[in-house]
C-alpha cells in the first residue's frame, strides 16, 4: 500500500491543529506571561519576544477561563477588555523597540482598576449606577502609564465605588489561590489578575487598605504611596482626603518601575542584596496583638531574613496606633456621604448604601474633631518612627477568609472593620505615610501572607528598595497558583 502525500497530511494535520489549539494554553509560567515586567523588557530589548506577541498572549488568556466570571468558572477579575486599543498600542511599542526609541514601560501590559478613568472605555466604579459611563479622558495615572509606553489591556473589578464588599454588583472576584476564598478589596480584580498571570502590572487605588489587602491575600505587591505623590484626577473617589492611586505588581522592583513612570522619576536600579546600614523598625503592640498563628510565624521569619540581610532591627511600639482605624473609618464614611450625596441610592448596592447612611449620621463637629486628631496622630507617628529608614508590620491579620465565613474571628477577636480588616492598614492611610505590601509566605491553608513596609513621608522609594532586597533573598513572590496546582 502506497502512503501518499494526502495520507500523510490526513494523519498529521489533526495533530498540528491540536498543537495549535492547545500548545499555548498549556504553557504556564514558562511562557512570556510568567515573566515580570523587568523580564519582559529585557526580552523586548534582546528581541526574544515582541510587545505584539505578549499582548496577543494576554488577550488569549483573557479569552480563557481566567477572564471569565466566577459563575462561568473563572476568577471574575475583569470588568472590560480594550482589545482594539491594546493591539494598536502594541504595534506602536513593537515599532519603537525596533527603532531604538523605547520608553521605560514600552510594550508592558497593564490592567487598570475600574475606579480610574480610561478614555473611550467604560469606567463604572463597580456600580450599576454608572454602568454606561464612558470617560472622554484618562485618569492622570493612566495618562502617565501610557506616556511611559504601557499597554492598557483591561479594566478590573472593584468593590462598588471603593467601599462596597466582596459581593460586587458585577459579581465576586475569586482568589486565584483558592476560588472559594476572597481576594479582599477594593482593588480585588487588579490583585487577582496579577496573581493569575494575566498581566505583570496593575493600577489600583487605596483609601483604607484597598491596594495592600488584596495584594497580601493574593501574594502580590502593592504600594500605597505618600498621600499627594500621585494625582487623583480622573479617580472615582470615595474620601478625597484619603484617596490615592498606586502601583501593583508581582515584584517590588516592578512596582518601583511603574511608580517611577507615574512620578516621572528615574528608572530604579536592580537593587542590592544587602540591607547593611538600614535601620528597620519592627512594629509590635497594636500591629501584632491580634494575629493568626501562621501570620505571626511568617512575620517573625520575614523579620529574621531582614536581619540576616544586614538590617539593624529596632523594636517599636507606636503608642497611639490604635487611633488610626477609628479615625480612618469616620473620615471615610463622612466624606463618602458628601461625595455621593446626590447618587441615586436605589441604584446602589445595599452594602454601599449602608456606608453612606453611616456617613449621613456624622455631624460636622465630630468630623472636624477627627481631622484635628488626624493631624496630631500624624505628628506622633512620624516622631515615633524617626531614625528608622523603614518600619515593618504584618499586612493582614489572617489569610484570605472563605466567602462563606468572611466575618470569622481572628485570635478570638470578632471581624469588625476597625479591629481586624483595617487593624494594620488604616494608620498609614490616615497619616498619609507610604506603605508597601509584599508576600512573605503561606498560611496553614496554603494561602498567601503579606508584610507591610512603611516609612516617613516621601520614603516610598525606600520602602520599595527594601522590598526588592527582601525579595532577592526569598522566593514567595515567584510561586504562583499554577505552579502550586491551585484551583485557579
Amino acid at each position: 500500500m502506497t502512503f501518499t502525500a494526502a495520507d500523510e497530511l490526513a494523519v498529521m494535520l489533526p495533530r498540528v491543529e491540536a498543537a495549535c489549539a492547545t500548545g499555548p494554553a498549556c504553557r504556564e509560567d514558562d511562557d512570556v506571561l510568567g515573566l515580570d515586567a523587568v523580564g519582559l523588557i529585557d526580552g523586548f530589548r534582546r528581541g526574544s519576544h515582541s510587545p505584539g506577541e505578549v499582548v496577543d498572549r494576554c488577550l488569549d488568556r483573557l479569552d480563557g477561563p481566567r477572564g471569565r466570571t466566577v459563575d462561568d468558572g473563572g476568577l471574575g477579575a475583569i470588568a472590560s477588555v480594550d482589545r482594539v486599543g491594546a493591539l494598536a498600542a502594541a504595534e506602536i511599542s513593537t515599532a519603537r523597540w525596533r527603532a531604538g526609541a523605547a520608553r521605560p514601560l514600552e510594550g508592558v501590559p497593564v490592567v487598570v482598576k475600574d475606579l480610574l478613568d480610561t478614555a473611550g472605555l467604560t469606567t463604572t466604579g463597580g456600580s450599576r449606577w454608572l454602568a454606561t459611563r464612558v470617560p472622554t479622558a484618562d485618569a492622570a495615572v493612566v495618562t502617565a502609564a501610557r506616556a511611559a509606553g504601557a499597554v492598557i489591556i483591561a479594566k478590573t473589578i472593584t468593590y462598588e465605588l471603593g467601599c462596597g464588599n466582596e459581593d460586587t454588583p458585577f459579581g465576586r472576584v475569586a482568589n486565584p489561590w483558592n476560588r472559594e476564598h476572597i481576594t479582599g478589596g477594593s482593588s480585588a480584580g487588579s490583585a487577582a489578575a496579577l496573581a493569575a498571570r494575566i498581566a505583570p502590572l496593575a493600577l489600583g487605588t487605596d483609601t483604607g487598605g484597598s491596594i495592600r489587602i488584596p495584594s497580601a491575600f493574593c501574594g502580590t505587591v502593592g504600594l500605597k504611596p505618600t498621600l499627594g505623590r500621585l494625582s487623583t484626577a480622573g479617580l472615582l473617589g470615595l474620601a478625597p482626603t484619603l484617596d490615592t492611586a498606586g502601583p501593583m505588581a508581582r515584584t517590588a522592583l516592578d512596582a518601583a518601575l511603574l511608580f517611577a513612570a507615574l512620578t516621572d522619576g528615574p528608572t530604579p536600579d536592580a537593587g542590592t542584596t544587602s540591607l547593611r546600614g538600614t535601620r528597620v523598625g519592627v512594629l509590635g503592640g497594636w500591629f501584632t496583638a491580634v494575629l493568626a498563628a501562621d501570620v505571626a510565624a511568617a512575620f517573625a521569619a520575614a523579620v529574621t531574613v531582614l536581619g540576616e540581610l544586614g538590617a539593624e532591627l529596632v523594636p517599636i511600639d507606636i503608642s497611639r496606633a490604635h487611633d488610626g482605624a477609628p479615625l480612618s473609618w469616620l473620615i471615610t464614611m463622612a466624606e463618602a456621604a458628601i461625595t455621593y450625596a446626590d447618587a441615586p441610592r436605589d441604584r446602589l448596592s445595599a452594602a454601599f448604601v449602608r456606608r453612606l447612611e453611616v456617613g449621613d449620621l456624622v455631624d460636622p463637629a465630630t468630623y472636624r474633631a477627627a481631622l484635628g486628631a488626624r493631624r496630631e496622630l500624624t505628628t506622633h507617628v512620624v516622631e515615633e518612627i524617626a531614625g528608622c529608614d523603614v518600619v515593618v508590620a504584618p499586612a493582614c491579620v489572617s489569610t484570605a477568609p472563605p466567602f462563606t465565613d468572611v466575618d470569622r474571628p481572628v485570635a478570638g477577636v470578632p471581624a469588625t472593620w476597625p479591629d481586624v480588616s483595617a487593624r494594620t492598614m488604616a494608620l498609614w492611610n490616615v497619616t498619609g505615610l507610604p506603605a508597601l505590601a509584599v508576600p512573605i509566605g503561606f498560611g496553614d491553608d496554603g494561602l498567601p501572607i503579606g508584610m507591610q513596609i512603611a516609612g516617613a513621608p516621601f520614603a516610598d522609594e525606600s520602602c520599595l528598595a527594601v522590598g526588592a532586597t527582601y525579595q532577592a533573598a526569598t522566593d514567595h513572590h515567584i510561586r504562583s497558583p499554577q505552579h502550586e496546582g491551585r484551583n485557579e
